[in-house]
This record gives structure tokens, sequence and C-alpha cells, in this order.
């Protein structure tokens, strides 16, 4: 199915590309169609993206499962494959759509991406389109956290003080929380709730 999908995907994205090479016409991609009918073309692929009202507009500045998104995700870049997985990821999401974006997530996580790793963490968590893991969940969850991500930092913070998922260590969980409250105003809230002053910030200077 995903061979027959990718081959679906390779012919219009052909036909985008030769109208974005050919034309100079307004539109979605430069192919002179409404935000409409691109989505209508694009729905009619294998796989198909999982369209949300008002979305399109920050999604195209995302690559929303533009052919060109779809051919670098398949060529093995991490972002485009996370992008790609934030297509299916939405709301309005089938089982199916679900099972895509985990695959993509898995895919660009397993290079690194860190984003990717946390939103991981969520799915095994809750057992969404992949085995509900704990185990897994925490593992993906400190992979994310100590590639610099600030949620995940946060979050392994917050389950280390409260014993969720892992042992219960106060220590373990301030370090993260210290970690993460450069950035993040729930990681500063949580420091000070323990009688703790957080570092300063360059992101909130005045929060001293």
């Amino acid at each position: 199915m995903r061979i027959y999908s990718w081959i679906i995907a390779g012919s219009v994205g052909f036909l985008c590309g030769a109208a974005l090479v050919g034309s100079n016409k307004q539109g979605v991609w430069g192919t002179g169609l409404t935000k409409e009918e691109y989505y209508g073309l694009m729905a009619g692929m294998l796989p198909p993206p999982v369209q949300v009202p008002g979305f399109a507009d920050d999604a195209l500045e995302r690559e929303y499962f533009s052919p060109s998104l779809i051919k670098k995700a398949f060529a093995g870049n991490m972002n485009a494959q996370y992008e790609l997985a934030v297509c299916y990821d939405m709301e309005t999401a089938t089982p199916a759509q679900r099972a895509e974006a985990a695959y993509w997530y898995l895919e660009s996580a397993r290079q690194g991406h860190e984003v990717a790793m946390a939103r991981l963490y969520f799915l095994y968590l809750h057992g969404i389109a992949v085995p509900k893991s704990t185990r897994e969940a925490m593992v993906w969850l400190h992979r994310s956290a100590e590639l610099g991500n600030t949620y995940a930092a946060w979050i392994l913070g917050e389950r280390y003080l409260a014993g969720e998922g892992v042992h219960r260590n106060q220590r373990e969980g301030i370090r993260w929380l210290t970690e993460a409250s450069d950035s993040c105003p729930g990681a500063r809230k949580r420091l000070r709730s323990l009688g703790i002053q957080p570092p300063p910030s360059k992101y909130f200077p005045k929060d001293a």
C-alpha cells in the first residue's frame, strides 16, 4: 500500500511540479488552484491529508502535504518526516491516519528529531496508534529532554516529582525543571511552588 501511495503521490507531485515551473499564476504552490481546489486534489491521493477548518493558512508555511514534502520524507529527511506526521496528526484523523502519523514520528525520532520524540511520548503514554506503554513513553521523553526540548524537560521534571513512570526523585525533578525554566513559564512557576527561585532567563528578563 505504501508503494502504491508513493506512486500516486509522485504522479500528482509531477503534475504540480510542472505547474510550478511553467506558471506564474497566483495560488497554492503556484498551481493557480485555490486552497479548496488544491486540498480537494490532495484528498484524492493515497495517503490522504487530514483537513481541519482554518488550518490551511498556517500549514502552507510548513509545506502542508505538498509533493515536495512527501518526496523529502520518503528520501529520509527527518524534518520533512516530522512535518508529514503533523499533517496526519489532526483532531479529525481516522485511526489509519493516526497510525500513519505515528509511523512518520517514529521515522523522524529515530534520526534525532526531539519534537517527534516528545510526540511519541504522548502517543505511547495514551496508546494512540501504538501499543500503550509507559516505559516506551518515558524512553522517548528522556531522549527528547536530553536533546534540549523544553516541553519534554518540563514534563520529565513533573513526572520525577510525582513518581509517575519513574522512581520519585525530587533532585532529578528539580534538575529537569531548571533545565526547562529558561523558556518555559510552567517550569518557572513550578520551581517557585517548591520554594526555589528560577535562574535568570533570557526569554523572561523581567521574571526574576
